[in-house]
């Protein structure tokens, strides 16, 4: 959304969206599983894994994850649930 975000702050709201972002997963019932670990998100879904950055699983939600083959497309599709 463009607003600034100081780099006191950046790591805490890259964190609190990825656990929002796992929430809403789960509440739109998606069949992928996102597991917060120690600043990474392990993701499955359709026999597709990935370990994404808090960082990359928050793009991945809004649908802005830099399609460079580290994730599945099926599973990015699957992640885009915010946009």
């Amino acid at each position: 959304m463009g607003v600034p975000v100081s780099p006191e702050e950046a790591g805490a709201r890259t964190h609190w969206r990825a656990v929002f972002g796992a929430f809403v997963l789960d509440e739109q019932d998606r069949p992928v599983r996102a597991e917060l670990a120690g600043g990474t998100v392990l993701v499955s879904a359709g026999g597709q894994d990935a370990e994404l950055s808090e960082h990359d699983f928050v793009q991945a939600t809004v649908c802005r994850l830099e399609d460079d083959g580290a994730v599945p497309a099926g599973l990015s599709a699957v992640l885009c649930c915010l946009a």
